[in-house]
């Protein structure tokens, strides 16, 4: 009888393991999927694109059927916080130019929407002028979209028979270069699986499952979840100007990848057999000082300090109304260190003053150029366009040099400013209409507009019919929100002589908003107009006295203008709602302090350095302590 536990066992090759292994995993999450689709959990990427752009096979258009049956492309939902809704047929019908409209925020039409946007002029225009032809104009600018997103949704584009692509790309890639650095180091093959993951419904489960566990931070909100609903401070959830500093080396590298980005929109215009037109950078000059300055780390002590020397006795002259001394001094002050941004921003200024013009626009232009944060295009990359234009052939319209003609024409010099400008890129709504008209002037030199020219009187008439029509269809409410949110960003950067008018012209359209009236209160307190700044307060707190949001930076600027009592009723209201608030309670001690009531300023400042610790508290609570020994 043989043994039949010695018997030759039968060894199991290696690829038959792996099929036992692979087959139970997949049933297993198949049936997962198929539980998960009853219970209603949707693919994150339904709702979001965690990859903000970056994987390229999370598209930017779903497909559907329209009530006729065509087929029609549509911006994805997941896609609706960067870019407007915008819909259009697969198949081109006939006799119909299609153009894409590419960039960033501007082109978007920030801080407004699509219908202002010179996409929105063009899409009224061409009809007009053309009637025999039918005209796609369809807005994909993304916010904060740069080069290197905008390339790749070119690149969705060119089998949907584009004719025209125009490109205004400008201001973002410096910004985007440093908000997402972490997707530019992933391989692309890395992105491409991890959005295919986010497809399925079991990473959808387990993200919100890991979501809930981990308590949300500022810190932890990543770059998918910028809202741009308040353009959406964005720097303030991503980046800011503390994350930047000076790097030569890191921005000609950004510069490098621009023009290679460049490069490849002109090669896939070409692929698709469709015209190209760039745009150049236009941008707020005189009215918008830089994001940051730094000075230079190689400056000895001895240098620093004649720096700013030179700044104090600069400001004392400009409140003396002495320019010319003030450009004494900030000249000297830019001897030392040449590259200080806000320096040359101050020397501009003050030259303006002095209808010194040319040089203005100079130091004006060197602040611009040497922004630590450079949220505004620079000369580098106005040139990289202009070349980029040149060597693919492309058309050019020079936006900067004709929004400078234009200025000169008006105000008798170059210096673009907030007569142009809602903030520090953002044109106004009639801008917008001049671009467009700017970029028709293009296309029928081009022959891209073939229909005959017409006369001045009669392209005034269309230009007043095109303005009326989109400017009684302008939802006023929601462009006060836009303004709204925008002072909101002016404000939070810091730029309070820029953010005091949005808040201004948000509350004529949003009467007595009460968000409105605290950025402009406080911008008016930060710009030494006290007393403004009080009035803009009370009439805040007779309109809404619930506005639990004013009462701490009330109270803590009571304290500024030594009203204590009202300062302590204002900051204890405060942290019934914030009570773990260390600057409410700071501010609280600092007030009581004041009133002798050293008991509770014990009380009040020991919390806030628990909560906080600073020196300031504790040069505080050091002065309770004494006030309150016999």
């Amino acid at each position: 009888m043989k043994n039949l536990t010695g018997a030759k066992r039968h060894k199991i090759r290696w690829y038959r393991k792996l099929v036992f292994a692979f087959v139970p995993t997949c049933v297993l999450w198949l049936t997962c999927e198929l539980v998960l689709l009853f219970c209603g959990v949707r693919p994150v990427s339904d709702t979001r694109d965690p990859y903000v752009g970056f994987a390229q096979n999370i598209p930017h258009f779903r497909l559907s059927k329209n009530t006729a049956g065509e087929q029609v492309l549509a911006v994805q939902p997941n896609k609706l916080i960067w870019f407007n809704e915008q819909s259009f047929g697969k198949s081109k019908p006939a006799n119909t130019k299609r153009i894409f409209c590419l960039g960033g925020s501007t082109t978007y039409g920030r801080p407004y929407a699509d219908l202002t946007s010179y996409c929105g002029w063009l899409r009224e225009f061409l009809p007009r002028l053309d009637p025999n032809t039918h005209w796609e104009v369809i807005n994909l600018g993304g916010i904060s979209y740069a080069s290197y997103r905008v390339a790749a949704l070119m690149e969705e584009l060119v089998p949907l028979e584009p004719d025209l692509f125009i490109v205004y790309s400008v201001h973002n890639e410096f910004l985007e270069r440093r908000t997402y650095a972490g997707m530019f180091r992933q391989p692309p093959w890395v992105l491409s699986l991890q959005a295919i993951v986010a497809r399925t419904r079991t990473y959808a489960l387990a993200d919100q499952f890991l979501h809930r566990l981990k308590p949300s931070t500022k810190q932890d909100v990543l770059p998918g979840d910028i809202l741009p609903v308040e353009v959406d401070e964005r720097l303030n959830h991503t980046v800011g100007p503390a994350d930047y500093h000076r790097d030569d080396e890191w921005q000609a590298n950004v510069l490098y990848h621009y023009q290679v980005n460049l490069r490849r929109m002109a090669n896939l215009a070409e692929q698709s057999g469709a015209k190209l037109m760039f745009i150049t950078p236009a941008a707020n000059l005189r009215s918008c000082s830089p994001f940051k300055s730094e000075l230079s780390a190689q400056l000895s002590l001895d240098s620093k300090t004649q720096f700013e020397s030179a700044i104090s006795e600069a400001l004392k002259a400009r409140a003396a109304g002495n320019s010319a001394e003030e450009v004494k001094c900030l000249r000297v002050a830019l001897e030392v260190d040449p590259r200080h941004a806000e320096t040359s921003f101050l020397l501009g200024r003050a030259l303006f003053d002095m209808n010194m013009y040319a040089d203005a626009q100079r130091a004006f232009q060197q602040a611009l150029d040497e922004d630590i944060c450079p949220l505004r295009a620079t000369s580098d990359i106005d040139q990289a366009v202009r070349h980029a234009a040149a060597r693919a052939g492309a058309s050019l319209v020079d936006f900067g040099q004709l929004l400078g003609d234009l200025c000169e024409r008006e105000l008798g010099h170059r210096m673009t400013g907030s007569e142009y400008f809602l903030d520090h890129v953002h044109p106004s709504i009639e801008v917008h209409r001049q671009l467009a008209l700017w970029i028709l002037g293009d296309l029928r030199r081009s022959g891209f507009l073939a229909a005959q020219p017409v006369d001045a009187t009669t392209m005034a008439e269309i230009v007043n019919e095109t303005s009326a029509s989109i400017m009684g269809r302008i939802d006023t409410t929601a462009q006060g929100v836009s303004l709204r949110n925008l002072a909101k960003v002016l404000h939070w950067a810091g730029k309070f002589e820029e953010a005091a008018p949005r808040a201004s012209d948000a509350l004529e359209l949003l009467t007595n908003d009460a968000e409105s009236r605290l950025v402009l209160a406080d911008c008016l307190k930060n710009l030494g107009e006290p007393e403004r700044a009080l009035a803009q307060y009370e009439i805040l707190l007779e309109d809404h006295p619930d506005f639990q949001r004013c009462y701490l930076p009330y109270g803590m600027f009571l304290n500024e203008l030594g009203q204590y009592r009202r300062a302590r009723d204002f900051l204890v209201m405060a942290l019934l709602f914030e009570p773990d608030n260390p600057y409410a309670h700071a501010s609280l001690g600092q007030a009581h302090l004041a009133l002798g009531e050293s008991d509770f300023a014990i009380e009040s400042l020991t919390k806030a350095n628990q909560l906080l610790p600073s020196p300031a508290t504790e040069q505080l609570l050091g002065e309770a302590r004494r006030q309150n020994s016999p």
